[in-house]
């Protein structure tokens, strides 16, 4: 019983040449060995296999010119050997129809030179032509070679019945000749190709002269109807009986000696593969293995380079020139040979059948025409060509993908070539490969596959531990087990990219696009903010103020186009603020989100804004209760705005503000910000209009105005004699003299007339009628030292000691 296949056509070998192929498997391992021919191995159909027989790299010059050295026994004096020959060749042009390609010219070039450049370029084995040189002009063993022989060597051109062709005469030429003619004959447009055509069988004859007869023989393969085509007779049976000998008057040698001395020199000239597949079946246990007993003969076919396929009971092993002996079995072997076996585009196994690892477990087996996966759950199928690259890629049943699941598809979303996985799907356009994982597949056919609105996709890659995020023409998709798939295409795609994708500012998209339904503007979330776009405006919001801008009517409500993004600012304790076309919005660690906007904006921002002295917000905008005025509480203060017009008030002195009427009240508006000085103990002040207000631990808040204002402020302030004041405006009681205590005196202004009188005799000058009793107003400024104090007036003078306390001496 012969293996079957589902198309193409079966090529056989007769059963003798079967018998003694196997007979000599070990010298078939190795077929430079050579062998005594024995006349019962030669098979009249199948004198040389097409594996041997076109081998233009069988052997290098080097080789060739080593081997004509150990055949050539020594050249007769005088005489010019193979072995010593030289010759310049000329260049050749490949030709097509010939099927050789081009030859460079070369100068002085040994006989193994010329036939390993003309053995190259027309795929027909160095062997081969020295077997035809030999068998020709016995040129290889000869040891006095006549010129004759040079000029003929390979007999091309010189036919029985006519003399040598001229034009193809000299040792190069007859080669290039010899083998281009060999070559040719195998070519469908070759006027020679149906003469004893392969394949079929044809009436060949003995002999030159036709009367010696004939004999049908069924012409195996291309190697033995090129050698009936170029010597077209098949020995009798007297050229067989005596095959190192002669036979008789109708007999012909030429194909016999051929055969003869390719057996001699290199060993058997049938299939060298049939003792690799016997090498191949000892190793799995032979007739006691796995494998079982044959079924049927080695088989033989051309097709997609060549090889033999020998069936057993537990599966078939496969060789071919190229990838040597596997075994198939199995549902491997089924789907194989469903498809036509070596005869089809899967062609020959380059691997054997092994046992995958991983997931629902299964077998693989690679051969040139692709990969074939069989799995008991999902069936068996075929990777190949791009599809099988990409599948490489991603580390085959190993792999993101796992097995396959279907074959090579027409998708009909996208209209492109497709193939199911685990995993995911492979995607073929033209020479491009990519693959969609499952996760994302939805999405991807809902927008038109990778022809529609996404475009093409670039190779998926991890999103976190468990997710996936790939990336489109126009869009990226992602997905992972909390949020599912998510896409972001368009113009959200764009801007998003500008902020630096998943890389950037804003990371992965947490929610689908959606529409804002004042502006119409798109709207998406991230993890670290939300996008807006509309037209050729865009901008992102933070977290911290996402939902307030969504309420407030986003782009087209009354803080109008975000920027891009918020702004972390360490000043003053530290928050986080966001610019927007009408506003900023703020947010501190222990705070709400606060809004500054409109005229109250500009203030902040022109006072430094967060990092100025104001610091944050801590209230929204709001109506002052005593001015009526737009006012607003930050860390630091408070600040009020009118039309243009603008100031702010320390936090310590809001409520005195607020208590005298306000900005618009007794003090007026601010004229300078607070100031922290450390002077005579540290404290606060701020300056007004009409008033100066100041905060000290100790007398807390005191305000200073009028006349008393500017005495304070020409004798220093808190940095001058007087210090902080402890104590409110009041009135000497019997004349009405303004009057205000500080730290180191009190201070007396009436009208014009100023002055200040030492704390330490104070109370001495009050008792004593004050500045308009007995007194009077003090002619000079107090003396202080370290030890004493004294001060001198009309009508006496007033002194202070640690020991003597405050002592009036009138007069």
């Amino acid at each position: 019983m012969r293996p079957t296949f589902a198309a193409g056509r079966l090529h056989r070998w007769a059963a003798t040449i079967l018998t003694a192929v196997m007979a000599v498997t070990v010298l078939a391992v190795t077929p430079t060995t050579a062998q005594a021919a024995d006349a019962s191995d030669f098979d009249p159909g199948y004198i040389i296999s097409d594996e041997l027989f076109f081998d233009g790299d069988s052997m290098t010059a080097a080789q060739i010119d080593w081997f004509i050295d150990s055949k050539n026994p020594g050249c007769a004096i005088g005489r010019t050997c193979i072995e010593n020959y030289r010759e310049n060749v000329t260049s050749k042009s490949a030709t097509s129809y010939y099927g050789c390609a081009a030859i460079s010219a070369a100068s002085n070039q040994t006989a193994g030179q010329i036939i390993a450049k003309v053995a190259k370029a027309c795929d027909i084995s160095p062997r081969a032509i020295m077997v035809i040189l030999q068998k020709e002009q016995s040129l290889i063993t000869s040891t006095a070679p006549s010129t004759r022989a040079f000029a003929y060597a390979m007999g091309a051109g010189c036919p029985d019945t006519a003399p040598c062709d001229e034009d193809y005469a000299g040792f190069y030429e007859q080669v290039y000749y010899g083998a281009k003619l060999l070559k040719g004959y195998t070519l469908p447009h070759s006027t020679h190709y149906n003469r004893y055509a392969a394949g079929t069988t044809s009436s060949i004859y003995y002999n030159p002269r036709q009367s010696c007869g004939s004999k049908s023989v069924f012409v195996a393969n291309q190697a033995t109807h090129a050698l009936y085509v170029y010597t077209p007779y098949t020995p009798n049976a007297a050229a067989l009986n005596n095959l190192y000998g002669t036979g008789d008057s109708c007999s012909a040698y030429g194909n016999r000696n051929f055969w003869r001395l390719y057996t001699d020199w290199f060993g058997s000239t049938t299939v060298p593969g049939a003792g690799q597949v016997e090498a191949k079946w000892a190793e799995e246990g032979g007739a006691d293995g796995w494998l079982g007993d044959k079924v049927g003969d080695l088989e033989q076919y051309s097709d997609n380079g060549g090889g033999l396929v020998q069936a057993f009971d537990g599966g078939y092993i496969v060789w071919s020139k190229k990838y040597g002996a596997h075994v198939v079995w199995g549902a491997v072997l089924n789907f194989w040979r469903a498809r036509g076996g070596p005869e089809s585009n899967l062609g020959w196994p380059r691997e054997d059948n092994t046992r995958t690892s991983t997931g629902v477990g299964g077998r693989h087996q690679l051969f040139a025409g692709g990969l074939v996966v069989a799995t008991g759950e999902y069936g068996t199928y075929k990777v190949y060509g791009n599809a099988y690259k990409r599948y490489v890629w991603t580390a085959l049943t190993e792999g993101s993908l796992g097995y396959p699941l279907s074959n090579l598809y027409r998708d009909p979303v996208s209209d492109l070539q497709a193939q199911d996985f685990e995993g995911g799907t492979i995607f073929l356009d033209g020479g491009d490969s990519t693959w969609v994982p499952n996760e994302l597949r939805e999405k991807v056919d809902a927008s038109g596959g990778l022809t529609g609105t996404y475009g093409w996709a670039e190779l998926p890659r991890r999103y976190g531990a468990d997710g996936w995020y790939q990336e489109y023409d126009a869009a990226m998709l992602t997905w992972n087990e909390e949020r599912g798939a998510i896409s972001v295409f368009g113009g959200m795609y764009r801007a998003w990219l500008s902020y630096g994708g998943p890389d950037g500012a804003l990371g992965w998209p947490t929610t689908g696009m959606g529409r804002e339904t004042g502006s119409g503007a798109a709207v998406q979330d991230f993890e670290h903010g939300t996008i807006y776009v509309t037209g050729g405006s865009k901008g992102w919001v933070s977290p911290e103020f996402a939902e307030m801008y969504a309420r407030s009517g986003g782009p087209s409500g009354v803080y109008g186009w975000p920027g891009n993004g918020g702004i972390e600012d360490p000043s003053n304790g530290g928050g986080v603020r966001q610019e927007f076309a009408r506003a900023t919005l703020t947010k501190t660690e222990a705070g709400e989100v606060i809004s500054v906007f409109g005229g109250m904006y500009r203030a902040w921002q022109a006072l430094g804004g967060p990092s100025g002295e104001l610091g944050w917000p801590v209230s929204s905008l709001y109506k002052d209760a005593a001015t009526g005025l737009s006012a607003q509480d930050y860390q630091h203060g408070t600040l009020y705005t009118s039309g243009s017009t603008y100031g702010w008030i320390g936090s310590e002195f809001v409520p005195f503000v607020s208590e005298a009427g306000g900005v618009t009240g007794n003090y007026g508006w601010p004229t300078g910000a607070p100031v922290e000085s450390t002077a005579n103990g540290g404290g606060m002040s701020q300056t007004f209009r009409s008033a100066v207000l100041t905060w000290t631990e100790e007398s807390g808040v005191q305000s200073v105005f009028g006349g008393l204002k500017n005495a304070w402020l020409a004798y220093g302030a808190e940095s001058g004699v007087l210090g902080w004041p402890t104590s409110g405006l009041y009135r000497d009681p019997e004349h009405g003299f303004a009057m205000q205590d500080f730290q180191h005196g009190t201070l007396v202004t009436s009208g014009s007339r100023r002055a200040w009188i030492p704390a330490q005799i104070s109370t001495a000058v009050a008792e004593a009628g004050g500045l308009g009793g007995s007194l009077g107003w003090p002619t000079a400024a107090p003396y202080v030292g370290d030890d004493a104090v004294s001060m001198t007036f009309p009508g006496g003078t007033v002194t202070w000691t640690e020991a003597t306390g405050a002592v009036v001496t009138l007069g």
